[in-house]
């Protein structure tokens, strides 16, 4: 996730948890859930990175001009060196050589030093508020390398058979900022004060507020930006947080389509029991992982599906395997996958958080109408004749596809637990 979209996260997770706060009566809680605004995480980042380039190129502008003149600390070393090259030598210095034999030599019958003691003081370039630059610069390079994989992401790809004309304005003019800045990046760190400072170990756990810091005015800049825009979130936190999220996505398209809080069961907030047509369905919060759970039946079936919650589409199924899960996808912020599909992005384009939500459900209760008697020997998706059939479960073991049939009055229904294309 980018810096921006962490911090509206959380001014949204405060936004829910007051209102859960207010509603101690899940019935209430359900019935006033219209009252809670869910701005979109995309929205507010799409309006906000414009601010966030402008605010990175000031501050570059700033690390540049402390490299040209940064606070330095002077170094004392006593050393022994020829006496031609000393120059001017203090009496404590001078002292130490009238003590010393070895430093003298006779020349011209005189004794006269051929080495003094001379301290030398040095300007030292490695203070913690440059190291703090150091680590500042590091970090900038790091998010502006998240902001040019996600806006070359948006960059439409070419669609065979298509006449279509292929641009996205937003996407290249992001693009655009984002190489200028890491070129001004690319120059400072081909400075000396950078490769000096790069010597030391540039992650600083905790950065402490110091004279300098506080007081000094380009170095102040700095800190003050990264308090304000550079965290190390903690992402398990932060995790946790997107899956509160996303769970309260879920319920408030579950209250725009009216499903039902079911009465007869035992209500938590984080296991809620619903009724929607002639469909049972649970909403639970898995307790190891961020995941939502949900579980819809009809019936005796029960389809367990699961949705995890992550930053990027970097996880793979083996580190969810459970095979009493029907389907398991993982959501981001901006897309959709298939996480039994080489995590596929189920939709090319960009779609709100709240369309990537609907689209997951609706997929999950996916009907159509169909004679039973022939389904029961073809796989309605892709024809094979290479079906089983688990108490009235059946799954195509050639697409993949599980679907079992509610029975009508008139005419059957088939719905998919899973429907593989």
């Amino acid at each position: 996730m980018k810096l921006i979209e962490e911090l509206k996260l959380k001014e949204v997770i405060k936004k829910i948890r007051k209102y859960k706060d207010e509603h101690r009566s899940i019935k209430f809680f359900y019935r006033d859930l219209d009252n809670l605004k869910l701005p979109s995480l995309q929205d507010f980042s799409f309006k906000k990175d414009d601010e966030f380039f402008d605010e990175v190129n000031f501050i570059l502008s700033v690390i540049a001009s402390i490299i040209v003149h940064p606070i330095l600390s002077n170094k004392g070393e006593d050393s022994i060196v020829r006496s031609q090259l000393a120059g001017h030598i203090s009496s404590d210095s001078f002292q130490q050589v009238c003590k010393d034999n070895r430093l003298w030599k006779e020349k011209n019958d005189e004794m006269v030093p051929e080495y003094v003691h001379h301290y030398q003081y040095t300007d030292d370039i490695k203070i913690y508020e440059n190291i703090f630059i150091g680590m500042l610069i590091n970090l900038i390079s790091l998010e502006l390398n998240k902001y040019s994989e996600f806006y070359a992401s948006l960059i439409p790809s070419v669609e065979l058979n298509s006449d279509k004309y292929l641009e996205n304005k937003i996407a290249e003019k992001m693009i655009t900022k984002i190489e200028g800045l890491q070129r001004k990046l690319m120059f400072i760190k081909n400075t000396f004060f950078y490769k000096e400072i790069s010597k030391c170990n540039l992650h600083l756990t905790k950065v402490l507020p110091t004279n300098i810091l506080l007081k000094n005015r380009l170095y102040n800049y700095c800190y003050k930006f990264y308090l304000q825009f550079i965290k190390n979130e903690d992402e398990n936190l932060l995790l946790e947080e997107l899956t509160i999220y996303y769970k309260y996505v879920i319920l408030k398209i579950f209250k725009e389509k009216n499903f039902v809080l079911d009465n007869t069961k035992s209500q938590k907030y984080n296991s809620l029991s619903f009724k929607y047509k002639d469909y049972n369905l649970k909403l639970s919060l898995e307790e190891k992982i961020p995941c939502i759970n949900l579980d819809i039946s009809y019936g005796l079936v029960v389809a367990k599906h699961q949705l995890i919650i992550h930053t990027e589409n970097k996880l793979s199924m083996h580190q969810f395997f459970d095979n009493t899960v029907i389907s398991k996808d993982l959501i981001t912020i901006w897309r959709l996958y298939d996480l039994e599909n080489a995590n596929k992005p189920y939709m090319n384009k960009l779609v709100s958080e709240k369309k990537l939500v609907s689209f997951w459900l609706n997929s999950k209760m996916q009907e159509i109408f169909a004679k039973k008697e022939l389904y029961m020997k073809y796989c309605p998706v892709c024809k094979s004749k290479n079906t089983e059939n688990n108490q009235n479960i059946y799954k195509c073991c050639d697409c993949g596809s599980i679907y079992t049939f509610k029975d009508g009055d008139r005419i059957d229904t088939i719905w998919f637990l899973k429907l593989r294309r």
